[in-house]
C-alpha cells in the first residue's frame, strides 16, 4: 500500500475511465462523477469516458440477469477492443475489470463488502465481483482505494499483495468556499426543527435502524428531535414514525443546507471503504456520530464522536452530549474543517494521475496485450 509521488509527466496521458455508475445517487456515483471532473480539467489528462450498456426499465427479475450479462459481454470482449482503437495508454476500470487489454489496468475497489454475506446488497452482483472481479483486480497493474483500512481488507480478502494497492483517499465538494456561501444558513429543508441527519439509504450495512433507534430514545427522553434521512427507507417507515423525513433524492446545494442545518450526523454503518458523509460533515463544521469501525475512525479522526456500530444507546449518549453542550460540539466539529481540507477531490485526482504513471512504468504504453500482471 503506497502514495505515489513523481515529476510532472511530460506528454498527456490518454486515460479510458469507466463512467457506468457515474449518474448513481450512493457514494460509488459521487467517485466516478468527481474524480471525472478533476480528471478532464487536468492539461495532462485526455479522459476517454466510456459505459456499459445498461436497461432499467425492466422488472428486477429480468434487469438484473440481462444486465449483468451485458456487463460480462461489454468488459471482457468489447471494451478490450475500444480501448485499443482509441490508443488508450490506461484503462481504469470499476469493480470487475477486463481480464485482458491492450493496455496497463487500474482498477477501483472501494471494500471487500462481497465477501459478506449478510452485508451485501446483491447476491448475484456479489457472486459476480467474486467470481470474474476479484480475478480481474489480482491481473490488474494497480488497485485504487480510498483508505488504509479498505487496502488491508482488499489485500485480505483479494488475495492482492498491499504494494499494489494505492490510497487515494476520496474528497469532499463541500469544502469549497462558494458552495458554503451559497448555502445560506442551513435553515432551507430544516423548517426550524432541531433533526440529526443520516446520509444513505437503509439496508443491513447503512443500519438505519440503529439511527431510528437512537432518535427514539432521545424523544422518549422528552427531546423534541426529528431524523432527517437523505436516501431511501422502507416504504411504510414515514407513516409509522411522524418525526422521521425522507428526502430520496436532493442536490448538492440542498445538501449543504441538510447538513448545516443539523444537530449532528450520524453514520452507524457497519461497513465502510471510506465514509463521506464523514467528511463532508466534519468540512461545515457539523459534529458527527460514526460507528467505530478502522474506515470511519481513520477518516473522521479526533474531530467524530464514535459508537459501536449496533449499540443504539450508545449512539443516543453520544447525541445527547452533543445537545447537552452544542458549544463544546461545535468547537469540537469546526477542528474537523481543518481534517477536511486534505480530502479534496483534487488531490483524490492527483494521487490517481500518480498511479496511472506508475503503472506506465511497468507496462508498454498503448501498443503491448497484457494479459497479466507486468512483472
Amino acid at each position: 500500500m503506497r502514495h505515489t509521488k513523481l515529476d510532472p509527466a511530460p506528454e498527456r496521458l490518454r486515460i479510458g475511465l469507466d463512467m457506468t455508475y457515474a449518474n448513481a445517487r450512493d457514494g460509488t456515483g459521487r467517485y466516478v462523477s468527481s474524480l471525472a471532473r478533476e480528471l478532464g480539467q487536468r492539461a495532462d489528462i485526455e479522459l476517454l469516458e466510456f459505459r456499459a450498456p445498461r436497461i432499467e426499465r425492466l422488472p428486477r427479475g429480468l434487469r438484473v440477469p440481462f444486465n449483468g450479462l451485458a456487463h460480462i459481454v461489454w468488459t471482457q470482449c468489447v471494451l478490450p477492443v475500444w480501448v485499443w482503437r482509441r490508443r488508450v495508454d490506461v484503462l481504469h476500470a470499476g469493480a470487475a475489470g477486463p481480464l485482458h487489454a491492450p493496455c496497463p489496468v487500474v482498477m477501483t475497489v472501494h471494500d471487500g463488502l462481497d465477501f459478506y454475506p449478510e452485508l451485501r446488497p446483491s447476491g448475484i452482483w456479489s457472486a459476480y465481483v467474486r467470481a470474474v472481479g476479484v480475478r480481474a483486480a489480482r491481473r490488474a497493474q494497480a488497485i485504487v482505494t480510498g483508505s488504509h483500512a479498505s487496502a488491508a481488507e482488499i489485500s485480505a480478502l483479494y488475495g492482492i499483495e498491499l504494494e499494489r494497492i494505492h490510497v487515494t483517499p476520496y474528497g469532499s465538494a463541500f469544502t469549497q468556499a462558494a458552495i458554503v456561501r451559497d448555502s445560506g444558513d442551513g435553515q432551507a429543508g430544516a423548517a426550524h426543527v432541531d433533526y440529526v441527519l443520516m446520509v444513505g439509504s437503509a439496508s443491513r450495512r447503512k443500519n438505519f435502524e440503529a439511527a431510528l433507534d437512537a432518535v427514539r430514545q432521545l424523544r422518549a427522553a422528552g427531546r423534541d428531535l426529528e431524523l432527517v434521512v437523505v436516501g431511501r427507507v422502507p416504504a411504510d417507515a414515514p407513516a409509522r414514525t411522524p418525526w422521521l423525513r425522507a428526502l430520496a433524492l436532493v442536490e448538492d446545494d440542498e445538501l449543504v443546507r441538510l447538513y448545516i442545518g443539523a444537530c449532528a450526523v450520524i453514520m452507524p454503518s457497519r461497513h465502510e471503504g471510506f465514509g463521506l458523509p464523514v467528511v463532508e460533515a466534519l468540512a461545515l463544521g457539523v459534529p458527527v456520530i460514526a460507528s467505530d469501525i478502522p474506515a470511519l475512525r481513520e477518516v473522521g479522526g479526533e474531530a467524530a464522536r464514535y459508537a459501536p456500530a449496533d449499540d443504539a444507546p450508545a449512539f443516543a449518549r453520544e447525541l445527547a452530549a452533543v445537545l447537552d453542550d452544542p458549544t463544546a460540539a461545535r468547537a469540537r466539529a469546526a477542528v474537523g474543517r481543518d481534517r477536511a481540507q486534505q480530502f479534496t477531490w483534487a488531490r483524490t485526482a492527483e494521487q490517481t494521475r500518480d498511479v496511472y504513471r506508475a503503472v506506465l512504468t511497468t507496462g508498454t504504453r498503448g501498443r503491448a496485450w497484457l494479459p497479466t500482471v507486468a512483472s
